[in-house]
């Protein structure tokens, strides 16, 4: 339990800080989705639109942080972790090639 408490203030910063971020990138998309159609179903497509994106990165990381946890042993392969982390690197500096 101790453990467990002690990852809990680097995720809520990690959360907040994270904030910005999604209102910079996701903002704009959210509000562009949501002002299209009659005023009266303005916010209702707002809700929608942002429940659903909030939805799906909350699915997206409890999946990821389940199979990073070794859900059902599947990443329980030593130096797996390793290996991920310099295929991201790679992707990483791919795009960043690219861009």
């Amino acid at each position: 339990m101790r453990n467990q408490r002690s990852k809990l203030l680097p995720m809520i910063l990690a959360g907040l800080l994270g904030t910005p971020h999604c209102g910079a990138m996701c903002g704009g998309i959210a509000a562009g989705l949501g002002s299209h159609g009659p005023a009266e179903d303005a916010a209702y497509r707002a809700l929608a639109s942002n429940l659903g994106r909030v939805l799906g990165y909350g699915l997206a990381g409890a999946l990821a942080g389940g199979l990073g946890a070794g859900l059902l042993g599947l990443l329980a392969l030593p130096g797996l972790a390793t290996g991920l982390r310099v295929a991201v690197g790679l992707v990483l500096l791919y795009t960043a090639l690219r861009i």
